[in-house]
């Protein structure tokens, strides 16, 4: 078990498919993307709204995480990232 430290409350997670990929949506409006394998920073840190993320899940295959603010629900695409090749 790794504890992630955020600048922001989380207001929302889901852990993808793959079983190492975790999303973390913030009252801030940020969508954070760990691999909890190794990862105590984000490889992705995206400001979605002005307000928090309600609500985020991961297509199984982890390209894609769908995402609900307070302007609305959209679907916004996290392409895989290439480190080391482990994702």
């Amino acid at each position: 078990v790794k504890n992630i430290t955020l600048e922001a409350p989380a207001s929302c997670f889901d852990l993808a498919g793959d079983g190492y990929t975790i999303g973390i949506g913030t009252e801030q409006g940020f969508a954070l993307i760990y691999d909890v394998r190794k990862q105590t920073v984000p490889l992705y840190s995206v400001k979605v709204a002005t307000g928090r993320v309600r609500s985020l899940k991961f297509q199984f295959d982890t390209s894609a995480l769908s995402l609900a603010t307070p302007a609305g629900s959209s679907e916004k695409l996290i392409q895989q990232h290439q480190r080391e090749g482990d994702l």
